[in-house]
């Protein structure tokens, strides 16, 4: 779309420094209400001898400082554009503001307003997420809220806020970064549903005996001991932890599954919400590699009637031996898919064991799986992606499709846009491929073969992707999905498919 930029002006200017750094910034407002923001330094090419015609030269320079951050409405590409250029009826753009929350820098207020912080002299631009645009703000210190926020929105409703301190959430970053103290290292993560709580897999060091007598020389031998914490996600404290594992053993994947518990005599099954942990031995090379799978279950006990605060209860289910280490698993459909060794098992629950019901044989070694609804993505260690299908009426773990180049996997996820579905792939070389089923393509020969949409390099070994469901202008759940994930160099990168109307 072509637009005329005859009649661009500037709304609104902002010249001020940012912290307590010498450099200073330079911000504009358009009247279309896109945002402009320039770093002011010194630059004299000039002799100091030479002559300046006129008598007046101020030697200095604009560096154009890029952001991502769009100040405009967000609208649809088919909406009129006119809604989107309205002159802006509210109150100052750029308010400075000092000693919020120990901070100092901008807001910009507008449809969408965001924050500017300059901690350390560099410019931090932060969106403000609300669905409501802010037509005033100012700071507001109370005794119910210390060094806060006062301020509008476009709707004329007066809120008071705070912003989180700086040893809470450390705004001088790209994005914003909240630490928490665990003092153990952190193998894997994730959500339970039911009780809004975060699992974690952790280890610490542990001191073990050596074969030998010890001398004053002697060094200390240590092994790491792994142990699973809950913690809360409002103060984030550990409510609870499970250290049921042996000696040598590993914590190599966790999730939460939701699996039927199917009883004798019964045609209809209820579902169980499990935390599931599957492990492996490592006790060198002289013992076979074995593993473990631990289901536990998280809930709130009932709370009696002088409790205030209820504490999360976890009860082990089972423990059940497996022939090899378990280093992938996923729910599919009310049943627990495991990678163990070269071989995908599909198990339900009968109240008291996991029971086998499926299993498919991969080629070398399954590193990682991933579900939506009846359908299964393995990765392989050598042979890439398998494309499987699980079907209840007769049974059977079907392979629909799969990729026959040799690409070493690190993780799969799905990636759905509306009526398309494709695959998205993370290799050895720090690439991320895109695949899709295409069982009509000539190519495919008779869809037995995946097709390569594309691909890109990343630079970076990429060890998890999160599937995340987006969002429209309105701030509603689209049908369209987007991927997040995260490198082993402490890197985010993120795809997300673009409809060509965009």
């Amino acid at each position: 779309r072509q637009e005329s930029f005859s009649d661009v002006n500037c709304e609104e200017i902002c010249l001020t420094r940012l912290g307590d750094n010498t450099k200073a910034f330079f911000m504009a407002i358009l009247t279309k209400g896109d945002l402009l923001a320039y770093e002011i330094f010194f630059y004299d090419p000039k002799p100091k001898k030479v002559a300046i015609p006129g008598g007046s030269y101020l030697p200095l320079r604009l560096s154009k400082i890029r952001h991502c951050h769009i100040t405009r409405p967000l609208m649809r590409f088919s909406d009129d554009s006119s809604a989107a250029t309205d002159a802006w009826k509210g109150g100052r753009r750029f308010v400075p503001f000092r000693n919020v929350a120990s901070r100092s820098g901008i807001f910009i207020g507008g449809q969408r307003p965001a924050w500017v912080f300059g901690e350390r002299g560099y410019f931090r631009l932060h969106p403000m997420t609300t669905t409501i645009g802010v037509s005033a703000l100012t700071s507001f210190h109370n005794v119910n809220c210390l060094h806060g926020i006062i301020y509008f929105d476009v709707e004329g409703v007066l809120r008071i806020a705070s912003v989180p301190e700086p040893n809470l959430v450390n705004f001088d970053a790209e994005a914003p970064v909240r630490q928490i103290q665990i003092e153990k290292t952190i193998h894997h993560i994730t959500r339970h549903t039911k009780t809004n709580s975060y699992v974690l897999a952790v280890s610490e060091p542990c001191e073990v005996l050596s074969l030998e007598m010890p001398t004053q020389r002697s060094l200390k031998i240590t092994q790491e001991k792994f142990t699973i914490e809950v913690y809360d996600s409002k103060h984030w404290n550990c409510e609870v932890n499970y250290d049921l594992f042996d000696e040598h053993e590993y914590v190599a994947c966790i999730c939460e599954a939701t699996i039927e518990h199917r009883r004798k005599n019964q045609e209809h099954h209820s579902r169980i919400t499990f935390i599931v942990c599957g492990t492996g031995y490592q006790q060198g090379e002289d013992v076979s590699c074995k593993g473990r799978v631990h289901v536990v279950e998280l809930e709130y006990p009932r709370a009696g009637p002088r409790e205030r605060k209820r504490t999360i209860r976890l009860t082990p289910a089972c423990i059940q031996d497996e022939r090899g280490p378990i280093t992938a698993m996923c729910p599919i459909a009310g049943l627990l898919a495991m990678c163990v060794g070269p071989k995908v098992l599909l198990y339900y629950w009968d109240g008291s064991n996991l029971v086998g019901c499926a299993f498919f044989d991969a080629q070398f070694y399954a590193v990682s799986c991933c579900s939506l609804k009846n359908f299964l993505l393995v990765g392989d260690a050598y042979k890439s992606i398998y494309f499987l299908l699980w079907e209840p009426g007769t049974k059977q773990l079907l392979m629909l499709s799969r990729d026959q180049h040799w690409l070493s996997t690190y993780t799969t996820e799905f990636l759905a846009d509306q009526n398309r579905l494709s695959f998205v792939v993370s290799d050895s070389d720090k690439n991320m491929q895109l695949m899709y089923y295409a069982p009509s393509a000539k190519e495919s020969r008779g869809g037995k073969k995946l097709q390569i949409e594309a691909d890109f390099h990343i630079g970076a070994f990429i060890n998890k992707v999160v599937k995340l469901q987006a969002r429209d202008v309105n701030h509603r759940l689209d049908q369209r999905y987007f991927v997040f994930a995260g490198t082993l160099d402490g890197a985010f990168a993120s795809l997300c498919p673009i409809s060509k109307a965009a």
